[in-house]
């Protein structure tokens, strides 16, 4: 099977995320540390279907933009309220951008897969 880059991306992303969110101070981490990562959770579930289900691909993608854009707010709002150190906000910020580049370009491109897909080992 082949893996997208968007989708490990996403992964790696994920990887990152949940650490970061267990130094959040108690309150927020059940608050806003949920959300976070809820909506990274649910990127990924939208992408992985995307890639295997043609029919319901768009709506997938456009379900998986909003998570981007809420990904970002979030993460935003976590380095506003000083949970998330500027090094690590510009980090998390860089990559959501580069997801949601990708995932735009899928959804222009139509039904067909993303470029650049990556053989499995």
């Amino acid at each position: 099977m082949n893996r997208l880059p968007v989708l490990e991306r996403t992964y790696d992303f994920i990887k990152w995320l949940v650490p970061a969110v267990t130094q959040f101070p108690r309150q927020q981490r059940y608050l806003l540390g949920e959300r976070l990562e809820s909506a990274a959770l649910e990127l990924l579930d939208f992408l992985v279907e995307a890639q295997a289900s043609p029919p319901t691909r768009q709506d997938a993608l456009l379900k998986a933009g909003v998570r981007v854009d809420r990904l970002a707010c979030l993460l935003r709002l976590s380095h506003d309220l000083m949970l998330l150190s500027p090094r690590r906000y510009e980090h998390g910020a860089r990559v959501v951008a580069e997801v949601g580049a990708q995932v735009g370009a899928w959804r222009k491109r139509g039904s067909g897969q993303p470029a650049g897909r990556v053989a499995a080992p």
